[in-house]
């Protein structure tokens, strides 16, 4: 959950800074574009810790073996259960993002030239 919050609020920290930089051409897409791409880095991630975790031959036990699970899965409860759960959820706030990003996109009028 801290990681999560962490960055979430970077990401409010960057959309704020790009609104002031951009002012009267700021589009809430350009903002959101970020936080897609990087839950999609998160998902794959987190996808790629369950498939290691699921494969016997490659462990001794289960363990982590990605850069973020260590971060939002933590030290306790380790399971593939848990690893498949928490890879479900970021997959499914990806996909979420997404949507949001291309209504996003459909809901921002043309700029005049």
């Amino acid at each position: 959950m801290i990681f999560v919050s962490i960055v979430l609020v970077v990401w409010m920290i960057f959309v704020i800074c790009l609104r002031r930089r951009m002012s009267d051409r700021f589009r809430f897409s350009n903002a959101l574009l970020p936080l897609v791409l990087t839950s999609y880095l998160v998902a794959f991630d987190l996808g790629t810790n369950y498939v290691a975790g699921a494969i016997p031959v490659l462990n001794d036990g289960i363990g982590l073996h990605s850069k973020f699970a260590y971060y939002i899965i933590g030290e306790d409860g380790w399971s593939l259960e848990l690893f498949k759960r928490i890879y479900d959820y970021s997959f499914t706030i990806s996909i979420i993002l997404t949507l949001l990003y291309i209504g996003a996109l459909f809901l921002t009028p043309k700029r005049s030239h």
